[in-house]
């Protein structure tokens, strides 16, 4: 290898990977999921939050809540698994006299997927 190559070569290792550090660190994000219930004969409402820490190439969110919660969603959406990109961000639906929503903020261009376990 041609002497005068050497520093240039070394040079380019070192910012290369002083730029993988940085992507590295960058890729773990948290992700707010929420839900909201409005009872439609009192007009009151309420939301409940779960805040996820996962790493960005991950595609699958497990959302941790206690076995009522999850029966409950189950029971109210007939699922426990959401999908959701940059357009389709809640999902909505109508229980007895409540109005159910569950949602989340999408970057353009992923897909998301979360799991109430």
């Amino acid at each position: 290898m041609n002497r005068n190559l050497l520093p240039i070569v070394a040079l380019a290792a070192i910012i290369g990977t002083a730029g993988l550090a940085q992507q590295v660190n960058a890729d773990f994000g948290t992700h707010t999921i929420w839900m909201n219930i409005k009872n439609t004969k009192t007009d009151t409402a309420k939301t409940v939050e779960w805040t996820s820490d996962r790493y960005l190439f991950e595609k699958n969110i497990p959302v941790d809540v206690d076995h009522l919660k999850a029966k409950k969603i189950k029971q109210i959406f007939g699922t426990n698994k959401f999908t959701f990109t940059w357009q389709m961000d809640n999902y909505e639906t109508s229980w007895h006299h409540f109005k159910v929503s569950i949602g989340m903020k999408a970057q353009p261009g992923t897909t998301l997927r979360v799991t109430f376990i």
